[in-house]
């Protein structure tokens, strides 16, 4: 992608927009399936629609073989129009009506249970249909040293078994897998090897007579990343590969006959890499030796969370601007009026009016919490056998305000 591309870009789709690489969602996918066959055949991934729900992209993981990982009746009607089959959605989340979980049971998703007030739905539900058979899964919650999670049954306080307990003893339901999710901040090996660990012991305990047909350790773990960015954390950043490592290896001894299937729910780690955003400088301004390039984006675009870490960039430059510009301390910020709209801070280079800024590794919870401040969203658009395919259209005015009613 150069600068004549993104001019041609420009005048089709508007001077910001997202590009998704989906030969590079394809490497990850196959990257990370072999990292932990090595360790455990039976390994699979449930993609997290929550960290990135753009329909090209969940259409792709479900012909990879992913499952989908829903946490809402949205998400789950998502994943149902994009050709998903309801037996290959993993449903997740703290919070699911009465309805969610009957079509959920009787369309034989994987429902995992979050709560006891939870539990009592889903008794009153499959004692109506005494004649149907209904499998279901617990999110386990366990004592994290650096999380005090506040999701799942709880294993101290006898939660976990008393659910498990409770719905095997109906004639028409069983328990057939165990799930446990935590985001720590610094998401390590030993977090993990411990999750597996833990996971292993609690299964051998409740499943005593049978093997779980799955045990899904959940999401949280780190992408692929470049050194600028990997240094700002205070921790190692593990690969793919170490994480198999960590891992599949203590389910492997557990189950040496690879009998229940290994589930983990990458989000971040699967998609933050593939998806990029440009933004065209439009103007500089000095004001008391304080250097501003503002752009046609703006922070919601690139870190809608507003965290602290210092964003990958490409500078790409207008040929024309390369002799006039100067170098200096730029704070590259964004179109709206909000004083700490700022993209990227200090950059220190040759900008001009005219030039582009590339922002890596954004796919990661960008498109999903865009609020539509000042501005509609911009377009994304994909990258496909060197072929630009617009995924989603850029925001208008009708989108955002046919929903409010105008007098």
């Amino acid at each position: 992608m150069n600068y004549t591309d993104l001019l041609q870009l420009e005048k089709a789709y508007g001077s910001a927009f997202f590009i998704l690489d989906e030969k590079q969602l394809s490497k990850n996918y196959h990257r990370f399936i072999k990292a932990f066959s090595q360790y455990y055949p039976h390994i699979n991934i449930g993609y997290s629609y929550k960290t990135n729900y753009i329909p090209s992209l969940l259409q792709q993981m479900d012909k990879l073989g992913a499952y989908a990982e829903v946490v809402s009746q949205m998400e789950y009607q998502l994943a149902l129009k994009c050709g998903v089959q309801a037996n290959r959605i993993i449903f997740n989340g703290p919070y699911k009506t009465s309805s969610d979980l009957s079509y959920a049971l009787e369309h034989q998703s994987m429902l995992h249970i979050d709560n006891l007030a939870e539990m009592q739905q889903i008794l009153e539900i499959i004692q109506t249909r005494p004649t149907h058979s209904f499998k279901v899964g617990l999110r386990c919650n366990f004592a994290l040293d650096d999380l005090d999670s506040r999701f799942g049954l709880c294993l101290e306080n006898g939660d976990l078994a008393h659910a498990f307990k409770t719905l095997n003893q109906q004639p028409n339901c069983q328990v057939v897998g165990l799930h446990c999710h935590y985001t720590t901040a610094k998401r390590t090996l030993a977090s993990f090897r411990y999750r597996a660990m833990k996971m292993v012991e609690i299964s051998q305990q409740l499943f005593q007579d049978r093997v779980p047909a799955y045990l899904n350790l959940g999401g949280g773990i780190f992408g692929t990343m470049d050194e600028q960015m990997a240094s700002q954390f205070d921790c190692p950043i593990p690969s793919y590969e170490e994480y198999a490592q960590a891992i599949a290896p203590i389910i492997k001894q557990a189950y040496p006959d690879a009998a229940p299937e290994l589930i983990m729910e990458p989000g971040v780690g699967l998609v933050a890499n593939v998806v990029h955003f440009y933004s065209k400088i439009m103007y500089l301004k000095v004001i008391r030796n304080h250097h501003y390039a503002v752009c046609s984006g703006s922070i919601f675009n690139v870190k809608p969370s507003l965290h602290k870490k210092y964003l990958s960039i490409e500078h790409m430059p207008c040929a024309e601007n390369k002799k006039e510009a100067s170098k200096e301390y730029y704070d590259i910020v964004g179109y709206t009026c909000l004083e700490w709209d700022t993209l990227l801070e200090k950059y220190h280079g040759t900008l001009m009016a005219g030039d582009y800024i590339k922002f890596l590794n954004i796919g990661a919870y960008s498109i999903v919490f865009k609020p539509p401040f000042i501005e509609p969203a911009p377009p994304i658009l994909s990258l496909n056998n060197e072929q630009m395919i617009v995924v989603k259209q850029a925001e208008t005015f009708a989108d955002i305000f046919r929903n409010y009613s105008i007098r």
